[in-house]
């Protein structure tokens, strides 16, 4: 058979002169080289495939690809670079990643919790501090309100013993008034008096006066 091959490619296939030899190779995985921003996303997406798979491979296998992670050199975005020791990749190959994920939802999940309770209590806190805040407020008010009708019953006081005084003193000025009066009205009434005296004396002269020269005519 090789004879044959042999005579049919020297007088068809010139290049063909040498014996046919069957060759075999393996298939190799192509895995594209990650760049410093695609990559990255690329590994993402595995990522996030596998927490929702819950860390089986599209084989059914239980320990798929990590898509280059269990390298011992991750590039990661803006220049960050991890660097693990042998130990340390042993470690994160042996992990199961199902639990892995399983283990960060729970934690997560637990993480909330914890951050609830912390929000409600750190709101209690406030609403106490309001509170105290409050009533301290509303007892300083109160303080200041009773201080203030003291005060303003001291100055009442004060008021109304000088509208007693002045009242007194206008009772005295209306009666020196009226006595002022009745005085001015006497004075008056002699002034009326000694005038009509003073003119009853004129009017008497004055007809003394006339009888005489009539009766000396």
């Amino acid at each position: 058979m090789a004879n044959a091959a042999k005579g049919e490619g020297q007088s068809q296939a010139p290049n063909l002169a040498g014996p046919v030899v069957d060759t075999y190779r393996p298939p190799v995985a192509k895995r594209p080289a990650p760049s410093k921003m695609k990559g990255v996303w690329k590994d993402r997406k595995r990522l996030r495939a596998l927490a929702k798979t819950r860390g089986v491979g599209s084989s059914g296998s239980s320990n798929p690809n990590l898509g280059g992670f269990e390298k011992t050199k991750i590039q990661m975005r803006k220049g960050v670079e991890l660097k693990l020791s042998d130990e340390e990749v042993a470690v994160v190959e042996a992990a199961d990643p199902g639990l892995t994920m399983r283990g960060m939802s729970e934690y997560l999940a637990r993480d909330m919790v914890l951050s609830r309770r912390v929000a409600t209590l750190l709101q209690e806190e406030l609403a106490a501090g309001d509170k105290k805040k409050m009533v301290e407020e509303v007892a300083a008010l109160k303080v200041q309100r009773d201080r203030e009708q003291v005060a303003w019953a001291d100055e009442k006081m004060k008021l109304e013993a000088e509208v007693k005084k002045l009242k007194g003193i206008v009772v005295g000025l209306e009666k020196r008034l009226k006595a002022k009066q009745v005085e001015l009205d006497g004075v008056n009434a002699a002034k009326d008096a000694a005038a009509e005296e003073a003119a009853s004396e004129v009017f008497g002269l004055q007809q003394a006066v006339y009888n005489e020269h009539v009766n000396g005519f």
